[in-house]
């Protein structure tokens, strides 16, 4: 195609999603649901890297930065640090499940809004926002004492 067109269709999508984020209960929503789960994932990598330093051998500061985010290593450390969380949950916020979108874990909705957002992504993460909301909240719960 050329590049001009592709270009202006690309432009178009860019157009449709500035105008989709200018209701702000789906803005709100969308930022939201974003904030809370990098807020999670990167504090479980604290939690990981403490895991993994155990024994006092330091990670390199590229195998802090290439840290993987896998729900057997999430039920691993949270064992560690004596936590019981509920696999389910595990499951539902970081597992690999990307079958679909209504399905998928929401570690997987997450790659799927930063690396190729559409309209689905956003239909998806609005849909299922109670309850993603819902298993953040109780994820962080956990470490409430």
């Amino acid at each position: 195609m050329n590049k001009n067109y592709q270009l202006t269709f690309y432009k178009s999508e860019l157009n449709q999603y500035n105008f989709i984020l200018k209701n702000d209960n789906i803005k709100d929503k969308i930022s939201l649901f974003l904030l809370k789960y990098v807020s999670i994932e990167s504090f479980y990598k604290k939690l990981l890297i403490a895991e993994k330093e155990k024994d006092g051998i330091k990670l390199k500061p590229k195998e802090k930065k290439n840290l993987r985010v896998q729900s057997s290593d999430v039920r691993r450390v949270l064992t560690y640090f004596d936590i019981d969380c509920d696999d389910d949950l595990i499951e539902r916020i970081f597992g690999s499940n990307d079958k679909n979108y209504m399905e998928c874990s929401v570690k997987k909705l997450r790659d799927r809004l930063v690396h190729s957002v559409n309209d689905n992504v956003l239909k998806v993460i609005l849909e299922r926002y109670d309850q993603i909301d819902k298993d953040i909240d109780s994820f962080v719960s956990l470490f409430n004492a």
